[in-house]
């Protein structure tokens, strides 16, 4: 049986140590690190590149949730089994939403359920893996908003541009603020979307239909269902079969589909005759 890497995170050893013991009847689940803390269970993740993180929600540093939409980013996010000692309103929101959570103490029953789920969305990549993906972005970006409505009302940063003028990547460690309006292209890939820009090619974990709310309409087209482009990176439009149009764009490597349904809008969004 294939080995399944473990990362464990909480700030208290007896907690690790409770996990350990309970793992330790599951061979095919190898516990390959622990972090008492979010900045080194970041650390820990990109070295060890657990498949599975057992990860408290309230610990030092970076937050347990903060730490999962993080990790939610990743080109290969793990599947995370949140941990909690508070028996709350929320535990709910974390049942629907996440692969699964563990109460503490946590009873051998209810941890042999978390593994079996480990194991089955493990295997079913095309289906259990991605609503679990869809699951655990919707949490913790509905777990963002509320934070950003509680403490912040504000439309605009310090700069002056508004909030929506940017989206930020998260890549290689870091987070990227990207401006719109250096974005040429997005593309659909599956439930992720591939960003082509000036600074280069970005794999966001978030389908093309999140991008279609928030993009300026004034700059950006939707040419094609899997395709948005921006208008300002055209660099060549070409007569193509059965009437269809495709386009070529700046920093993008492949040519782009106009759907005919959407011919005549880009041909009056472009002034063409």
């Amino acid at each position: 049986m294939e080995t399944i890497r473990v990362l464990l995170v909480d700030d208290e050893a007896p907690a690790r140590e409770e996990l350990k013991y309970l793992l330790r009847s599951y061979t095919d689940l190898s516990v390959e690190g622990e972090a008492a803390d979010g900045l080194a269970a970041l650390e820990a993740f990109r070295s060890l590149k657990p498949e599975v993180v057992f990860l408290d929600i309230q610990i030092p540093g970076i937050q347990g949730i903060d730490l999962a939409a993080t990790l939610s980013q990743m080109a290969e996010p793990p599947l995370i089994v949140f941990v909690t000692a508070f028996d709350s309103y929320a535990v709910r929101a974390f049942e629907l939403n996440a692969l699964d959570y563990l109460l503490k103490p946590i009873a051998e029953d209810r941890f042999a359920a978390t593994v079996r789920r480990i194991r089955e969305t493990r295997m079913d990549r095309a289906g259990k893996y991605q609503d679990y993906l869809k699951g655990l972005r919707s949490l913790v970006q509905g777990y963002s908003a509320s934070c950003e409505d509680s403490s912040d009302n504000s439309s605009e940063t310090n700069s002056g541009y508004p909030l929506s003028d940017y989206l930020t990547i998260y890549k290689d460690g870091r987070y990227c603020p990207l401006h719109f309006k250096k974005i040429a292209c997005l593309k659909a890939e599956g439930g992720a979307t591939r960003v082509f820009s000036e600074a280069g090619e970005y794999l966001i974990y978030r389908p093309l239909q999140e991008f279609e709310e928030i993009l300026p309409n004034g700059t950006f087209f939707q040419a094609h269902r899997s395709y948005i482009v921006n208008l300002c990176f055209i660099q060549h439009i070409d007569l193509w079969i059965n009437g269809a149009l495709q386009m070529e764009l700046r920093h993008v490597g492949e040519k782009i589909p106009v759907s005919r349904a959407k011919t005549k809008e880009l041909k009056r969004r472009m002034n063409m005759q």
